[in-house]
């Protein structure tokens, strides 16, 4: 997931607005579909987010890059200082990974271990 996606992905996922796991999946209908569209317009096409909303975390996404020089990875770092990435991805990505891979919408991912 390249940062911007993954910036929209954690804080919509802090602010509550969806869980790790539909960030997880609509991640994953996003490689699927090799677009270029969002991740959260993804999250909008499944249902799993208002389009209100998507504004409001492409709003708040955009000011974090202002306060942070526009530097995406000084965004991603001050997520972390906040809650650490593996607390709101990390736990539902390797509960699916545990499982064999991801699921979504009757297609199956095999996701390789390393």
């Amino acid at each position: 997931m390249e940062d911007r996606n993954l910036i929209l992905g954690v804080l919509a996922a802090q602010a509550g607005f969806v869980t790790p796991a539909q960030v997880m999946a609509a991640a994953s209908a996003r490689m699927l579909a090799d677009d270029d569209r969002s991740l959260l317009d993804h999250l909008v096409d499944s249902g799993a987010l208002s389009p209100a909303r998507r504004d409001l975390v492409l709003t708040l996404a955009a000011e974090a890059l202002v306060a942070k020089g526009g530097s995406p990875e000084r965004v991603l770092d001050s997520l972390q200082e906040k809650r650490p990435l593996s607390r709101t991805l990390g736990s539902a990505a390797a509960r699916t990974l545990a499982e064999g891979g991801f699921r979504l919408r009757g297609v199956e991912l095999e996701v390789d271990s390393p």
